[in-house]
């Protein structure tokens, strides 16, 4: 998923904005059953890779519905009345209005609810500091569905690897506002982000990425993969070392989870190397594009990344 500023100003460098939205980020992920997978924050875009958990929250109870809808989308008794104190009554008589409960089930699992609620605050926040009105953002939001865990993988390094590709950091995991600096800590402290950054509450809601590999729906199972935390930074990192050319004598050692998800190193890297490349109105194999398809009832689903040729 990603999300622009009005006109692609750099209007998130502007003050604390960048710590703002990742804030409020944290808050709702927290409440809401979605998967946070990777996050890149650039000055006038956002990037998430999430996964969206239908199976959580079905399971929750209403009582756990009511908890988490009422921490993020309060009641209020009258326009611009401030929302009561969330006490056991409350929930109570939440959880047994089942029109309501069905209603809130399905916010707490929708990517356009966790967008519009935090950009809706990120904008009054952002035009009260500016002393004017209008849009903050260019547009709702474009999303683009990954079909496997090639896709997911190419997906979770290509945003990973923006602020490198932008020219803002000489080593990928060292730039601020991404996932990548997390996994890095991870690997090497054990700890669930890097606490010296800004966005370490954010950081802390990464899956871990083992886990990260897609859900099977027709199993009901998660898939699962190999790579670990140090595994994916180490891909990362070399991958970025390929692109600008200073790696390529090591090259070898670090592409067996690409090529054992049937993409070839020299495609990978044109990929990666280019802005705008996961586009299309999905990502995937030609066999999970073939699935998807007949799953919709469409002919054809256009992947604009080049990773299978």
């Amino acid at each position: 998923m990603i999300t622009r500023c009005v006109r692609r100003e750099r209007l998130l460098d502007i003050g604390e904005r960048k710590m703002w939205l990742c804030r409020g980020l944290a808050n709702w992920l927290s409440h809401m059953a979605i998967d946070l997978l990777g996050y890149s924050l650039m000055g006038n875009h956002l990037h998430l890779v999430i996964r969206v958990r239908p199976d959580v929250v079905a399971s929750w109870s209403g009582e756990t519905v009511a908890k988490h809808a009422l921490a993020i989308l309060p009641v209020r008794g009258a326009p611009g009345l401030e929302p009561p104190s969330v006490t056991s009554a409350i929930v109570e008589r939440y959880a047994g209005n089942s029109r309501r409960v069905a209603q809130q089930r399905e916010r707490l699992r929708s990517p356009s609810w966790l967008f519009r609620r935090v950009k809706q605050e990120i904008a009054r926040r952002a035009n009260a500091e500016d002393g004017c009105a209008g849009h903050f953002w260019e547009s709702r939001f474009t999303s683009v569905a990954l079909l496997d865990m090639a896709a997911t993988l190419a997906c979770l390094v290509y945003v990973d690897l923006n602020p490198f590709r932008a020219g803002l950091v000489r080593q990928a995991a060292t730039a601020v506002y991404t996932s990548i600096r997390h996994r890095r800590a991870r690997a090497e402290s054990a700890s669930r982000s890097d606490g010296d950054a800004a966005d370490s509450d954010l950081g802390k809601r990464l899956v871990a990425m083992p886990q990260c590999a897609p859900h099977d729906t027709s199993a009901g199972q998660a898939a699962s993969w190999s790579l670990s935390e140090a595994d994916y930074v180490a891909l990362v990192n070399e991958t970025a070392k390929v692109a600008t050319g200073t790696g390529r004598q090591t090259v070898a050692q670090a592409w067996s989870a690409v090529r054992s998800l049937g993409i070839e190193p020299s495609v990978w890297i044109a990929t990666m190397s280019r802005g705008g490349s996961m586009t299309g109105s999905v990502i995937g194999g030609p066999e999970a594009r073939q699935q998807w398809c007949s799953a919709v009832g469409q002919r054809w689903a256009a992947d604009k990344s080049g990773l299978w040729r």
